[in-house]
């Protein structure tokens, strides 16, 4: 008997929990469970996989994703929907990320939506000059998916957001 095992099988338990299902096509929630709309969240990678898969991971925990390859169509998008976060990373072609949050804070974007920078080299002292710039917080994009998940949660209920 040939088997039909797919890793596709598994991916919302991975992503999402045991005893959670997704649908094709995502969890085809409109609202999270306090009946409120998903948070909204800009995600700027230039990286096509790591997008992809960051945007994937987010998508299944009920947030909206709205993507952007650099810094420069980051600030284009925000002129249309404006999130409740940016997740960005540092290094970018075009605009990166400390531009980006250079531009965010002149137009006064930080004061009312919370920044997460993603880095491969995270250490204290790219964390400082990152907070210093405005960034609420640097995350290590290679880090796990839990972790990154509980940080959005955690600095979206620290700007009094919506609760996640």
């Amino acid at each position: 008997m040939k088997s039909t095992f797919s890793y596709r099988d598994f991916l919302p338990i991975l992503v999402l929990g045991e005893g959670k299902r997704v649908t094709q096509g995502g969890t085809g929630n409109t609202q999270n469970s306090c009946g409120q709309s998903p948070h909204t969240l800009l995600l700027v990678e230039d990286a096509a996989s790591v997008r992809k898969l960051l945007a994937t991971i987010l998508t299944l925990n009920n947030f909206d994703v709205i993507e952007a390859v650099n810094g420069e169509e980051a600030l284009k998008k925000l002129a249309g929907k404006q999130p409740d976060l940016i997740l960005s990373d540092i290094l970018m072609p075009i605009m990166d990320g400390r531009e980006l949050l250079k531009r965010l804070k002149a137009q006064g974007f930080l004061e009312t939506i919370p920044v997460v920078m993603l880095s491969a080299d995270s250490d204290a002292k790219l964390e400082r000059e990152l907070i210093g710039l405005g960034a609420a917080k640097l995350l290590n994009k290679l880090g796990s998916h839990a972790e990154l998940l509980s940080s959005i949660k955690e600095i979206i209920r620290q700007f009094g957001i919506r609760d996640v």
